[in-house]
This record gives C-alpha cells, sequence and structure tokens, in this order.
C-alpha cells in the first residue's frame, strides 16, 4: 500500500510541475519582453583598407603613327619585294613571288617592333595551299594581315587590313 501511494504522490507532482511549465511557456510567448533569450542585433562588417582592391589604372597607349588617316599609311605595311595590287585608306593587297613563311616572319617582326601584341596566328599549309593568318594590335589600331598562295599560282597574295 505504501507503494501505491507513493507511485499517486509521484504522478501528481509530475503533473503539477508540467502544468507549471506550460503556463511558464504561456507567459513567455504573451509578453516578449520578457523572453530570457533576447537576440541581439548582428553588426554588418564594414570594409576595411585591407578589404578593397586597389583601384588598377589602365596603361596609357604609347604615341603611335595614326595607320588611319591616309592611303600613304598603308605602304607602312607593304612588303618590300611585292607588288601592289589594290589599296585603300583601309586595305591594302599585294602579291610577292616570295616564299609565303618569309613574308610570313616578315610581317611578325614588323608588327613587333612596332609595339603590337600579335592577338592571333594560324599557319596552314596543306597540299602546298597555304594560308597564314595574323591578327595584331596595340590598342589604338588593329592590324589584320592574310597570306595566301594556292599550289597552282606562282604568286602569294598578300591582304593587310587597317
Amino acid at each position: 500500500m505504501r507503494n501505491a501511494q507513493l507511485l499517486i504522490f509521484l504522478i501528481i507532482v509530475v503533473t503539477a510541475a508540467s502544468f507549471i511549465q506550460k503556463g511558464a511557456n504561456k507567459n513567455e510567448n504573451q509578453n516578449p519582453e520578457n523572453n530570457s533569450k533576447a537576440i541581439s542585433p548582428s553588426a554588418t562588417p564594414s570594409p576595411t583598407p585591407a578589404d578593397t582592391a586597389p583601384a588598377i589604372k589602365n596603361p596609357t597607349p604609347t604615341a603611335t603613327q595614326n595607320q588611319n588617316s591616309s592611303s600613304t599609311d598603308m605602304n607602312f605595311y607593304k612588303y618590300p619585294n611585292s607588288q601592289t595590287k589594290k589599296t585603300s585608306s583601309s586595305r591594302l593587297v599585294l602579291e610577292s613571288s616570295d616564299d609565303p613563311s618569309v613574308i610570313t616572319d616578315w610581317y611578325i617582326e614588323k608588327l613587333k617592333n612596332q609595339n603590337m601584341k600579335l592577338n592571333s596566328f594560324v599557319k596552314t599549309k596543306t597540299n602546298n595551299n597555304v594560308l597564314n593568318k595574323l591578327i595584331s594590335s596595340n590598342g589604338t589600331i588593329k592590324v589584320s594581315i592574310t597570306i595566301s598562295k594556292k599550289n597552282s599560282d606562282t604568286n602569294a597574295k598578300i591582304a593587310v587590313e587597317i
């Protein structure tokens, strides 16, 4: 009998504790000011001098001769051992009996001496048909040079476009 009394007593204590706990939770939900779990605002970090990237300055292009001003500027790109077939302010078409690889090498050196960056260079030779393309620029002008020679042709064709 004593065990039954003890068991009933424990059930009453647990039930009472449960009601007390539910009441406390109800009060917390109704009155958020008394909530013990206060949420503090998080600080937003501000950039520090070490976090900011340094400003990148664009290099100033070097002074070069204006290649677009007249047809005489196109003569700058005339291959030495060639004949002019067509010319305009932005296009020059030449023919030469020299080997296309020699012509290509000359243009590569010519562009390098002008501090021009070789953006694209494609050299192809299939069945003695040659097609070499150079694209170069220096920030102010872009030069495109095509050197071609078909197997049946005696002369190489050179096209320079600015």
